[in-house]
């Protein structure tokens, strides 16, 4: 449904089978020295389950080796009017425009980044006609080259341009404060808002973020948005159920052990053969996993 939303090719559904979860993998490397690095590992919510008996990793945050020069503006908070919306956006992009800076706008869709194009070049705003870059599909040919050397100053994108992009920045467009990032919708969490955020104040360089979203409801300031967002994923880290979660990467370890029994084996009619067991695995998991796994009858079939 999101692909047709959002006016792509639509792909075939899949059932994901082979399934190997964060805590298992951690495990698998727990007799040796094992590293990993991330700039966004999210919140202190995220922080604990790394710290907990499943993970029983250390945490260590290590700081920039250059200060961090971002500024984060105060949110904008609009009413619940898509329209409006949309026209403080490019009242905000036109303002930083003047200043000479370069901007990175994240949209929510392909569907409102395109309008956001097709309102600053209906006329209203004419310096910025010819400076836009529109990023809203990756299927462009070249695509981080044209990212990492155009030299327009708008660059409209989705998620897309949120996290593993360089936009880089001239010496006049530092001196006038850098690279400025609006979100138009907020985070979903805290990890993809430092996410989005970070790709501005790189290396040493100036920068600085901004919210423009709309009201929901009862939340009408941007205090009560962060915190019924952090709320919410609170709730759902406590929903994961981390025994059955084991319990389905141990079924599939079976799976695997199952297979390098019969390594020699083709495709035929006998027992016993991979796509039997394909089929057993596929069936089980559909079946069981909708709710909660009975662990003596599964164990039984298998």
């Amino acid at each position: 449904m999101l692909q047709i939303k959002e006016n792509i090719r639509v792909k075939p559904e899949t059932l994901t089978h082979t399934f190997l979860s964060h805590i298992t993998y951690f495990i698998k490397f727990k007799k040796k020295n094992f590293f990993g690095l991330t700039g966004t590992i999210g919140g202190n919510e995220t922080h604990i389950i790394y710290e907990s008996p499943y993970f029983n990793s250390n945490l260590v945050f290590i700081p920039s080796y250059m200060t961090k020069r971002f500024i984060e503006l105060p949110a904008i908070i609009c009413e619940e009017n898509k329209e409006v919306h949309i026209n403080k956006i490019c009242e905000e992009i036109f303002y930083h425009f003047t200043k000479g800076r370069k901007i990175l706008v994240i949209c929510k869709d392909i569907n409102e980044g395109i309008n956001i194009d097709n309102l600053l070049k209906d006329g209203k705003y004419p310096a910025i006609k010819d400076e836009i870059f529109l990023y809203v599909r990756n299927d462009i040919d070249d695509l981080e080259e044209k990212l990492r050397v155009t030299e327009k100053r708008i660059i409209i994108s989705t998620n897309l341009g949120g996290r593993g992009t360089d936009i880089k920045t001239s010496k006049e467009q530092e001196k006038n404060g850098g690279l400025h990032v609006i979100i138009t919708k907020l985070s979903s969490n805290s990890r993809t808002q430092k996410q989005a955020f970070g790709r501005t104040s790189r290396q040493g360089n100036k920068g600085s973020g901004q919210f423009i979203i709309t009201k929901k409801k009862h939340l009408k300031t941007y205090n009560q948005l962060i915190r019924a967002r952090d709320q919410k994923e609170m709730e759902m880290l406590d929903d994961i159920d981390l025994d059955e979660l084991l319990f389905k990467d141990e079924l599939f370890q079976e799976y695997v052990d199952c297979l390098k029994k019969y390594p020699e084996l083709k495709k035929t009619t006998g027992s016993n053969t991979k796509d039997e067991i394909d089929e057993r695995w596929s069936f089980f998991l559909k079946r069981n996993f909708r709710g909660r796994i009975n662990e003596g009858k599964i164990r039984k079939k298998f």
